[in-house]
């Protein structure tokens, strides 16, 4: 199982739209891109991780205790995740996306 890409629009979407799920990702200043109601749905969301690696990722999700089902992101700040949720997905985690780009296409887009 590996986790499932996912671009600038569809993680917009998931934010405008107030989708539940929670973000992993490295510390960012979020508020380049989001202001208000935005902002607080991705605070509410973010477990930040650093040092950004696999290992300290199944870490976090295994102390905040989440579901395997659970809707996770994985947001790198200038590449894609895609090692670090592939490794969640060989943990059992259903529903892991990356986004394409990282931090950075979220602020191109």
């Amino acid at each position: 199982m590996s986790g499932l890409p996912i671009g600038s629009f569809q993680m917009e979407n998931l934010v405008k739209n107030k989708v539940p799920f929670f973000l992993f990702a490295e510390p960012v200043t979020w508020s380049e891109i989001y202001q208000g109601e935005d902002l607080k749905q991705i605070e509410k969301a973010l477990i930040e991780i650093q040092p950004f690696a696999p290992q300290k990722i199944l870490e976090a999700a295994e102390n905040k205790k989440l579901a395997k089902d659970a809707p996770i992101v994985v947001l790198a700040a200038k590449s894609s995740a895609k090692a670090e949720a592939d490794a969640l997905s060989a943990s059992g985690f259903m529903n892991v996306y990356y986004v394409l780009d990282g931090f950075q296409g979220l602020t191109d887009f």
